[in-house]
């Protein structure tokens, strides 16, 4: 009798072990994986009735999740059939997902690469050199931290220890975008159909209609334009970051344009504001750090403040290379 009561129960005992099994579901996220892994037990109670907390994947994954996987295995099933279901424990394995450049194949020759113990200049000297590397290759440019830990670092110390970081970070990565705009917008012609001017590729397709009055080439990303007698400036894509507001305009150099108001030059910046106001007879466009003005007849050369640094004594003059 006993011995058959032991039958029953093992065969009870076996047959719940059955019932419980081991399965593994997998849910894929589609991002590419990389090599990190984070295994844990979560906790369920009474044949699941009260579910495992829920587990924060994506909180633990700085490049998102590329799969999540839910695993019954021999030891979980053993303890929740020596509990009878009171407790099941159950196993989760989140795989995180590669960053976007060891997920993709990237030209060594378009990445810079901060070593290890980099300070805060060679930091920034990297972007700068990523910068030039996406003008040069015409595609974006990519910078790599050996450190990551040291990347958070400096992104952090650029928000809350220092603001002149945090600018410079601000500015170094809207000089990139800059960049990259001028290389698109210099590739742009001027053309004239039925009176009005506007841009076509180096394709022929038009980019921007023709729609102004006047149009002049891009120069740093900008291209002045003529609307109702006025002059102002477009970007690459044909919208007015500029409004029409003077009466004649030169092109953007070292990011200064000359603009003529009420008979006399000064200049721009490239968000319309007034850095030097117009004062002058005539005035060429900045090179070196200079620009030609003419006072009372003669030529001489202020710099980007609007002072004179060589005063003008010269009957003509030629731009600084």
């Amino acid at each position: 009798m006993i011995k058959r009561l032991q039958g029953s129960f093992l065969l009870v005992f076996f047959g719940v072990f059955l019932l419980v099994g081991c399965y593994h579901a997998t849910i894929d996220t589609g991002l590419a994986p990389g090599a990190e892994t984070m295994k844990m037990w979560k906790h369920g109670w009474i044949y699941g009735l009260v579910p495992p907390e829920v587990v924060e994947a994506q909180s633990m994954c700085a490049n998102g999740v590329a799969k999540v996987e839910t695993i019954q295995t021999f030891a979980n099933s053993l303890v929740s059939v020596l509990t009878w279901g009171i407790y099941a424990p159950m196993t989760i394995m989140v795989t995180c997902a590669a960053d976007d450049m060891s997920a993709a194949a990237v030209d060594s020759a378009s990445v810079v690469t901060v070593p290890y113990h980099s300070d805060y200049e060679e930091i920034m000297d990297a972007f700068g050199q990523a910068a030039d590397k996406a003008v040069a290759a015409e595609q974006p440019a990519y910078v790599q931290f050996e450190d990551r830990d040291r990347a958070q670092a400096f992104l952090d110390s650029a928000e809350t220890v220092s603001k002149k970081k945090e600018e410079a970070v601000v500015d170094r990565v809207a000089l990139y975008h800059q960049r990259l705009d001028q290389v698109d917008s210099e590739k742009l012609a001027r053309v004239e159909v039925g009176g009005k001017w506007g841009f076509i590729d180096s394709k022929g397709a038009i980019v921007i209609r023709p729609q102004f009055d006047s149009a002049g080439s891009f120069s740093e990303g900008l291209a002045k334009v003529k609307v109702g007698g006025k002059w102002g400036f477009i970007d690459s894509k044909g919208a007015i970051v500029i409004r029409p507001q003077f009466d004649f305009a030169g092109s953007f150099s070292e990011g200064l344009a000359e603009v003529k108001v009420g008979g006399k030059w000064g200049f721009i910046d490239s968000k319309g504001a007034i850095v030097i106001r117009p004062q002058f007879v005539s005035v060429g466009s900045f090179s070196g750090g200079l620009a030609e003005v003419s006072i009372d007849g003669k030529y001489g050369f202020i710099d980007s403040k609007g002072a004179v640094v060589i005063r003008p004594q010269f009957d003509l003059v030629d731009r600084f290379n």
